[in-house]
């Protein structure tokens, strides 16, 4: 909040404040709507949200002067692009971010921040940005027709792919049958699965076979393969599954 308080207090001393404080979904609502509050103490003054990468994100603001509030400065695809646009539509545009690792030492700029303000959706949101900077990173345009829906897409494919992480295998394995008496191995084979590769994030998929001796229960058939499902979605090598 101190970042916060002396730009809203230079704004304020400047005397020609915006007329418009503008959040970048989503992390830079928060940050935004602080500012916005530390400035209409003084000033009339706005606050709407943009979604990153999105044409025409800026049209409305054409003619005004604005503060594009972000959360961190990492690649710089999304200053940049809202810096074209702003050019484009002829808007008056300062950029202000909580954290921008070009002022960090380099060993700083390698690691991952989380906000206090960040939940389980806002990383949604963040898988869908950094497609977008990916595509943009191999020279792509997010934008043009076949891909400006890819970052939803995306996001809904790891929800998918990595949906064990949400899975508890106590949970999976906590219904139980009583076991009698048992000299001789249980075994499962050729449960199929698919998986992807933590190393270079590729799919990779094979079958596994499963056996234990009962002590003091036995498991349902279903539950093994729950079971397998529930590690497989997660990123895995092969020698682990």
């Amino acid at each position: 909040k101190g970042r916060i308080s002396v730009l809203a207090n230079k704004l304020i001393q400047a005397g020609n404040p915006p007329s418009m404080v503008v959040g970048v979904s989503r992390g830079g609502i928060v940050p935004g709507l602080l500012l916005r509050n530390c400035l209409s103490s003084h000033y009339p003054t706005g606050f709407k949200v943009v979604d990153p990468f999105t044409e025409g994100a800026l049209k409305q603001f054409a003619g005004t002067r604005i503060v594009l509030v972000d959360d961190i400065y990492d690649s710089g695809a999304t200053s940049h692009f809202f810096t074209e646009l702003a050019m484009l539509h002829e808007v008056r545009m300062l950029q202000f971010f909580i954290l921008d690792k070009r002022e960090m030492a380099e060993e700083e700029r390698a690691l991952w921040y989380v906000f206090p303000w960040e939940t389980a959706q806002d990383e949604a949101g963040g898988r869908q940005q950094a497609t977008a900077t990916l595509l943009r990173s191999l020279g792509e345009d997010p934008l043009r027709e076949g891909l400006k829906d890819t970052p939803k897409r995306v996001d809904k494919m790891w929800d998918e792919l990595a949906a064990g992480y949400g899975q508890r295998p106590k949970e999976i394995l906590k219904t139980t049958f009583a076991a009698g008496e048992y000299d001789e191995m249980i075994i499962l084979k050729d449960i199929e699965f698919f998986s992807t590769c933590e190393h270079h994030m590729l799919p990779f998929y094979g079958k596994v076979h499963f056996g234990y001796l009962p002590d003091k229960g036995l498991v349902g058939i279903s539950k093994v393969a729950r079971l397998v499902e529930c590690f497989s979605r997660r990123l895995q090598i092969q020698e682990r599954m």
